[in-house]
């Protein structure tokens, strides 16, 4: 019977995986200038590689493989104003699985140190037939942050209007609070998203 739940939860990591994002560096590219790693990512079942590319001053290229298509895809970035150690940039990318989708992001990003940077953003997102047969679009919110030169992470919520209005979840959030129940706003968010 274990077996049978193990092989039962490996199909449905392999069948079931969520949209893939863009690996960005958040270190401007000069032209001709590449970076290289793999990103570790709950969305996708397993690591991914990737390579950007500076193709001028204010323009770089990515791509991505991974296994067996999760995370594969390429993606383009340019930047829109830059100030001191505080530059924004917008973010094209077409991601290659399950869920294949098209994404649009905006950055803004703030040197904090040496190789250290933090941004956040906006991002957009469309699935034109997801594993349900189904389209969705979602927006959504993101943070980051490169501690170090070759690490960093990055954490978002990107909420499905087509599975579940906002409205749902703003009720929601109004009768627990009329009933000052604070913790229960938080859980019924994770539970309903």
């Amino acid at each position: 019977m274990k077996i049978n739940g193990v092989i039962l939860l490996i199909a449905f990591a392999l069948f079931a995986g969520c949209a893939t994002h863009p690996t960005i560096s958040p270190k401007r590219l000069k032209k001709g200038e590449s970076r290289y790693g793999y990103t570790l990512s709950l969305e996708n079942v397993f690591p991914y590689m990737w390579y950007r590319k500076g193709i001028s001053e204010v323009s770089d290229v990515g791509i991505r493989v991974g296994l067996p298509v999760y995370g594969t895809g390429i993606d383009y970035s340019r930047l829109l104003y830059l100030k001191d150690n505080k530059w924004d940039v917008i973010n094209l990318s077409w991601s290659l699985n399950p869920n294949y989708n098209m994404d649009f992001t905006y950055y803004k990003f703030i040197k904090a140190g040496e190789n250290r940077y933090r941004w956040w953003g906006f991002r957009g997102m469309y699935i034109p037939e997801g594993i349900t047969g189904n389209t969705s679009t979602r927006i959504g919110v993101l943070f980051g942050s490169q501690i170090k030169d070759k690490m960093g992470f990055e954490i978002g919520y990107y909420h499905d209007f087509n599975s579940m209005p906002i409205a749902i979840i703003v009720l929601v959030n109004i009768i627990l609070n009329k009933a000052n129940c604070r913790f229960f706003v938080i859980f019924s968010i994770l539970i309903l998203t």
